[in-house]
C-alpha cells in the first residue's frame, strides 16, 4: 500500500515528531510504503530523508500569492497521476485546504489527520471544511469530541511513540555537567514549542515560589521558530531574572538530544494554559521514566493518571508550586510515579500496536485488503471470569452495577480477551462475552434471599463456579472468600456500603449495609486488586488500592442537538422511593415546573409511579434507547442523596445534556463540585430547574463543559486502566507461584 503524506514542513512540533516516528517504525508495518510530500524543506524534510523516506517538494506556498498555490497543486497532480498512491493523508487543515481538492480530483482516497482540536471559526478551518475526506483520524478522543457533525468516518488513533530504555547513571551525570547542573539536583524539564499556551510562564511563576528551596533546577527545552516565539522566549528569560531564579532555570533552545535530556532529568512539567490535543511529549517523558505534571485539560487527561503523574488546574501557579515542591522533596513519590510511566506509555502508544492499527485503518480506507501477515496475540490477552449477580435485561429494572458489569465485560471482550460472566441473568443481546448461570437463582430473587445473599451468603456463592481455566476473576459483588479460588481477584466497589447505610430509609437496611461495609473493609485490606469507582469510595474505605472511574461509551452516548424536544423537557433515572428521591422530583415538577411551564415534560426512567400530567415512565430500556432519551432532554435532573459515582450524570453529559443535581459524594466528584454541572440544595432545586429551562445560553455553556468532562471519563480510558491492572495482577500471581 503506497501512502502519500501531505504536510507543510516549515516548522517542527508534534506533527513532525509523528511523521518522524512513522519513518523510524516502518519495519513494524511493512505493508505501508511511506512518502511525505512537503511544501517547505525544513528540519523534518532532512530528518525523513535521513531515515530513507522520499520527500518530494511541491514548492513553497503563500496564500497571498495565488500563483504559488497553483504551482504546488500542479506538482501534486503530477505526483498523483496514474494512480501512483493508494491513499493520501493530509496532516492538519492547511494541507487539506490547499491540496485536498487535488487529491479528490485524482480519485485517490483522502484521509484528514487532525493533530489539533479546531474551533471551526478560523478562516483556514472554514476553507478546509469545503473538502470532504473519506475518513477523519483524530490524535485523541479530545480532538474527536471537538469536531462538528460530519458525514465522514471518524477514528481516534494515538500516535506511536518510540520507547527506549533508561541510560546508565554515568551518562546522566556527564550530561548534567555540560549543562552546569549539580548532579544531585532534582531537574524539572519542559520540552515544548515556545508558545504561551504551553505554560512556560506558569512554570516559572510556580518555581519562583520555591526559590528558597534548595536542590532543584529547571531545563526549558525548545527554540523559537517564528518572530513572535523569539519575543516570547526573551520575555521568559526576563521573567526568570525578575523572579530571582535565572541562575536555576536554563533555556537550552532547540535540541536534537531530547531523549538524553529526558533521561537526565527527574520531573517533566508542562502546565498548559489551553488544552493539549494529545501530548506526544508527555508520552515520551513517561517512556523515559519521568513523573509528569501537567494541566487537567485536553488530551493530557487521556494520558496521565495517578500511576504516573499529577494533573493540576490550569493557570494556577500556587497549585503547581505545591505539587512540584512535594515531588522535589519526596524521592519516594517521584520513584513511584516514575516506575509507572513506561507501562503507561506502552499501554497507550506501543509502536508495534499503533503502527499495525494505522496500517489496518489506511488499508480499509484505500479499499485494499491487508496482506496476510502472521499476527502475534498481545501477551496480556487474558481469560477472565466475571462475578455479577445481574446483567441488563430488556423490560426489567436494572441498576448501575449491572450496567457497569456488562460494559466492562463487553469492552474487555471486544479487545480480544476471553470473558465469561457468571450471573443470574441471561446473556444480553449483542454481548461479546459468554454467560454461565449462578446457582440459587430462585432463592436469591425472593425478598429474604436478596437480603441474606448479597453481602453475606453471596461470599459462599461466589466460590461455587469453576475458575480453574481462568487467569483472573473480576467481582462486582461479594468477594471476601474469592481468594480461596486460587486466582488473582479484581474487586470492583461501585460505592461504599457506609454511604448506603448513612442514607438508608430504614433501620434494617442501615444495619444490613453496616455489616456489608465491615466486609468491604476486610476485602480491601486483604486484597491487592480492589478498585473503587470514585475517590469518595476510597475516602470511605482507605484500604481501596486503586480508583478507576466509570467510563462512558462516546460512540453510543453522543450529542445530537437536532433531537432535542420542542417543549421544555426533564429526564431522571431512578426510583420513586429510596435515596434517588424520585418522589421529591415529582413534587418539584408538579408544584414548581408545570405551573410556570405548562407544556414541560418529565421522562422518568425507572419503575412506574403515580400518574401525573406531563410525566412518562419508562423501565427496562437498553443503552441505545437510553442514549436517545438523554439526547432529547433539555436537562437531566437528580435529587439523589447518595451516589458512589453517578453514571447517569456522565451519560447525560456525553449526550450533550446539561445536568442539575443535589450535592452528594458522587455528584460532587463527577461534576467536579459544580464545574461541569449545577449543584443546588433542596430548597433551590425547583427555582434552579426553572432558571435553566428558561436560559438557553446557560444550558449551552453547561453542555459544552459536560461534553469535555465526558471526554475525560471515556470508556477507552477506563478499559486501558483495567487492562493494565489485570495484567499486573496476573504477572504478580505467576511470580508468586514461581517463587513458592
Amino acid at each position: 500500500m503506497r501512502v502519500l503524506h501531505l504536510h507543510s514542513g516549515n516548522l517542527y512540533g508534534g506533527v513532525e515528531t509523528f511523521l518522524a516516528t512513522l519513518a523510524r517504525c516502518r519495519d513494524l508495518a511493512p505493508s505501508m510504503e511511506m512518502t511525505v510530500a512537503l511544501s517547505f524543506d525544513g528540519l523534518i524534510g532532512a530528518e525523513l530523508r535521513g531515515a530513507g523516506v522520499a520527500t518530494p517538494l511541491l514548492g513553497e506556498v503563500r496564500l497571498r500569492r495565488p500563483a504559488s498555490v497553483w504551482r504546488a497543486r500542479r506538482a501534486l497532480a503530477a505526483l498523483l497521476s496514474g494512480g501512483a498512491f493508494d491513499v493520501a493523508v493530509c496532516h492538519q487543515a492547511w494541507p487539506l485546504a490547499i491540496f485536498g481538492p487535488v487529491v479528490k480530483a485524482s480519485r485517490t482516497p483522502l484521509v484528514s489527520w487532525l493533530h489539533m482540536a479546531g474551533t471551526g471559526r478560523h478562516w483556514l478551518d472554514r476553507l478546509a471544511s469545503r473538502v470532504h475526506p473519506d475518513c477523519i483520524v483524530c490524535n485523541s478522543r479530545f480532538t474527536a469530541a471537538s469536531l462538528p457533525p460530519v458525514d465522514a468516518r471518524v477514528e481516534s488513533v494515538y500516535a506511536p511513540v518510540t520507547l527506549r530504555p533508561v541510560v546508565a547513571t554515568d551518562s546522566r551525570a556527564s550530561l548534567r555537567g555540560t549543562l552546569d547542573t549539580n548532579p544531585d539536583d532534582v531537574v524539572i524539564i519542559q520540552v515544548s514549542r515556545m508558545e504561551p499556551w504551553k505554560g512556560q510562564r506558569t512554570c516559572l511563576e510556580a518555581l519562583a515560589q520555591l526559590r528558597d528551596r534548595a536542590g532543584w533546577a529547571c531545563w526549558q527545552v525548545g527554540g523559537a521558530q517564528r518572530p513572535f516565539e523569539a519575543r516570547y522566549l526573551e520575555s521568559l528569560k526576563a521573567d526568570a531574572a525578575r523572579l530571582g531564579i535565572a541562575d536555576r532555570v536554563h533555556f537550552l533552545g532547540q535540541r536534537s538530544d531530547v531523549t538524553d535530556l529526558l533521561r537526565a532529568a527527574d520531573i517533566f512539567c508542562q502546565p498548559n494554559l489551553e488544552p493539549e490535543p494529545f501530548g506526544i511529549s508527555l508520552v515520551e517523558a513517561l517512556a523515559a521514566g519521568l513523573p509528569v505534571v501537567t494541566s487537567n485539560i485536553g488530551g493530557a487527561v487521556e494520558i496521565v493518571d495517578d500511576t504516573c503523574g499529577v494533573l493540576v488546574p490550569p493557570r494556577d501557579p500556587p497549585a503547581l508550586a505545591s505539587t512540584l515542591d512535594r515531588l522535589v522533596c519526596n524521592a519516594g513519590d517521584r520513584s513511584r510515579l516514575a516506575d509507572g510511566g513506561p507501562a503507561r506509555a506502552r499501554a497507550l502508544c506501543d509502536p508495534a500496536t499503533q503502527m499495525r492499527r494505522i496500517a489496518d485503518l489506511l488499508h480499509e480506507v484505500s479499499g485494499h485488503r491487508q496482506p496476510a501477515i502472521p499476527v502475534r496475540l498481545h501477551s496480556t490477552r487474558l481469560r477472565l471470569a466475571v462475578f455479577s449477580y445481574g446483567l441488563p435485561a430488556p423490560g426489567q429494572k436494572r441498576g448501575g452495577i449491572e450496567r457497569a458489569a456488562h460494559t466492562l465485560a463487553q469492552g474487555l471482550a471486544e479487545r480480544g480477551h476471553h470473558v465469561v460472566v457468571f450471573s443470574h441473568d441471561l446473556k444480553p443481546e449483542g454481548a461479546a462475552y459468554e454467560v454461565r448461570n449462578l446457582p440459587w437463582s430462585s432463592f436469591v430473587n425472593t425478598w429474604l434471599g436478596r437480603r441474606v445473599t448479597m453481602g453475606y451468603l453471596g461470599n459462599v456463592m461466589a466460590l461455587l463456579p469453576d475458575y480453574k481455566d481462568f487467569d483472573a476473576i473480576i467481582a462486582h459483588g461479594d468477594s471476601l472468600l474469592l481468594p480461596l479460588a486460587g486466582k488473582p481477584v479484581l474487586r470492583v466497589m461501585h460505592g461504599s456500603a457506609l454511604g448506603e447505610a448513612a442514607h438508608a430509609t430504614s433501620i434494617g437496611r442501615c444495619l444490613l449495609q453496616c455489616g456489608i461495609f465491615a466486609q468491604e473493609l476486610l476485602t480491601a485490606l486483604t486484597g491487592s486488586g480492589t478498585v473503587g469507582v470514585s475517590e469518595n469510595t476510597r475516602r470511605d474505605n482507605p484500604f481501596v488500592k486503586h480508583v478507576i472511574p466509570h467510563g462512558v461509551d462516546t460512540r453510543l452516548f453522543r450529542p445530537m442537538p437536532s433531537e432535542k424536544t420542542a417543549e421544555p423537557s426533564l429526564m431522571f433515572v431512578g426510583a420513586v422511593e429510596g435515596r434517588k428521591r424520585g418522589a421529591f422530583l415529582l413534587d418539584v415538577f408538579q408544584q414548581t415546573v408545570r405551573p410556570a411551564l405548562p407544556d414541560a415534560t418529565l421522562m422518568f426512567v425507572g419503575p412506574s409511579g403515580p400518574e401525573m400530567p406531563g410525566v412518562t415512565y419508562r423501565s427496562g430500556v437498553d443503552d441505545a434507547e437510553l442514549a436517545t432519551l438523554y439526547r432529547r432532554a433539555w436537562l437531566y435532573v437528580s435529587p439523589s442523596t447518595y451516589e458512589g459515582f453517578g453514571l447517569p450524570y456522565l451519560e447525560a453529559m456525553a449526550c450533550g445534556t446539561a445536568v442539575l443535581a443535589t450535592p452528594n459524594p458522587g455528584s460532587d466528584e463527577v461534576l467536579a463540585g459544580g464545574q461541569f454541572g449545577k449543584l443546588v440544595n433542596d430548597a433551590a432545586f425547583g427555582a434552579a430547574t426553572l432558571n435553566l429551562l428558561g436560559d438557553e445560553t446557560a444550558r449551552r455553556a453547561m453542555e459544552v463543559r459536560g461534553l469535555r468532562r465526558a471526554q475525560e471519563l471515556s470508556l477507552d480510558s477506563m478499559l486501558d486502566r483495567y487492562e493494565t491492572l489485570l495484567a499486573a495482577l496476573c504477572d504478580a500471581h505467576v511470580g508468586s507461584i514461581a517463587s513458592a
